[in-house]
């Protein structure tokens, strides 16, 4: 008697890394803050293979994120750029209303450890944009990378 095939379970709304949840497409509201603390708390190298198990052969990846200037320099309690111990954070409020949800902990990447990572996970980087901090322009605060995965 053959055996039926059946179908494999549908995958979960969004990839998992342990309790930790990925930004993609089709998020919850919170999905931001998650990929967020994901990515200020877990090994970069990590994080990038899984947004390449993510993107499409061929596709790209955008990471809008604080600039490391901005965080290490003036967010963190050591102003060492070069620091790299945990050190205790809020985590960030997605309605912008500034409201606490908590403390966290956090490893402050620098943007060389960030783009090294991005092209160890198998990613070509196309773009890398620096923009002025909101508070003071003559700082970064943001930066936007774009990467592309090698079409197969």
């Amino acid at each position: 008697m053959a055996r039926r095939k059946t179908k494999p379970p549908p995958p979960p709304p969004y990839p998992r890394l342990g309790s930790s949840r990925l930004a993609y497409r089709g998020l919850p509201r919170d999905g931001w803050r998650d990929a967020y603390h994901v990515l200020l708390t877990m090994p970069l190298i990590a994080f990038f293979a899984v947004m390449a198990g993510l993107v499409k052969p061929g596709g790209r990846m955008v990471l809008n994120e604080f600039h490391p200037v901005e965080r290490k320099l003036f967010m963190a309690p050591s102003r060492d750029y070069f620091n790299a111990e945990v050190v205790m954070g809020g985590v960030p409020d997605p309605t912008g209303e500034g409201r606490s949800l908590g403390q966290c902990a956090l490893r402050l990447w620098t943007l060389g450890e960030i783009v090294t990572a991005v092209i160890g996970a198998g990613f070509v980087v196309e773009r890398l944009e620096e923009l002025p901090s909101w508070t003071d322009p003559t700082i970064p605060g943001m930066f936007t990378l774009v990467a592309s995965k090698s079409p197969a």
